[in-house]
């Protein structure tokens, strides 16, 4: 009877030390380069804005989000429209306002690895004031936010994501990142290599903050920074 005992368990340890961990999503490095300069001069249009807004979906290249998340095997960009009510530099405000073709843009990634098969993530980027300085101060979107610790312009991390105006002051931005949970099932951790290590968090409230902290310093804020640094050229 013992031995039948001492049997069941042995199995039973067995088949737990078979089961699969979540594979970990790969943390990359920032690539040598985040791409070709945006250039900001431009032609100005008889309000101070730029007569060409830079388009959202060319603010973060596939090779940059490649660079940091080496498993991405597809990316697709969603450009949308926007209609800016705004103030010319001499305080009037524009007739009919400013009509932007990419002001906005889902940049949405694909990751064969659990969850994330079927679950993209994405950054999504808004063009808010594009212009001189005096255009792009008048018409700042401000919202209530952080101070980021970022280089080639200010930051502020708020509610609907970070917005910085770069070190020209010539454009005005807005950008979120968002990678899902992506273990098996929301039971399961996710798990992330990077540094030569691999981390794990569940989906529990107490591992809420930490992956945030994880998710921003390793992905969110270098990806930002590639934006800044393709400015500052």
């Amino acid at each position: 009877m013992s031995t039948l005992i001492a049997v069941a368990i042995v199995a039973n340890l067995s088949a737990c030390s078979d089961e699969p961990e979540t594979e970990p999503v790969t943390i990359g490095s920032a690539p040598a380069t985040a791409g070709p300069a945006i250039t900001l001069d431009r032609e100005l249009d008889e309000f101070g804005a730029f007569r060409e807004w830079p388009s959202a979906c060319d603010m973060v290249t596939d090779d940059t989000l490649q660079a940091f998340l080496p498993q991405i095997d597809e990316i697709t960009r969603t450009p949308e429209e926007q209609e800016y009510q705004v103030h010319a530099e001499d305080l009037t405000s524009v007739p009919g306002g400013i009509f932007v073709p990419e002001a906005r843009c889902k940049i949405a990634f694909h990751i064969p690895v659990g969850m994330l098969d079927s679950n993209e993530g994405y950054v999504h980027l808004d063009v808010l004031a594009a212009g001189s300085e005096e255009f792009v101060g008048l018409n700042l979107d401000k919202a209530e936010g952080t101070a980021m610790d970022v280089e080639g312009g200010e930051c502020e991390a708020a509610s609907d994501g970070i917005r910085c105006l770069d070190e020209s002051k010539q454009l005005h931005f807005r950008m979120s990142f968002q990678l899902p949970h992506h273990g098996p099932s929301l039971k399961d951790p996710s798990r992330y290599e990077a540094d030569g290590e691999t981390v794990s968090f569940t989906t529990d409230n107490k591992d809420t903050e930490a992956r945030n902290e994880f998710i921003e310093s390793h992905l969110t804020q270098p990806i930002l920074q590639s934006i800044l640094d393709r400015l500052h050229k």
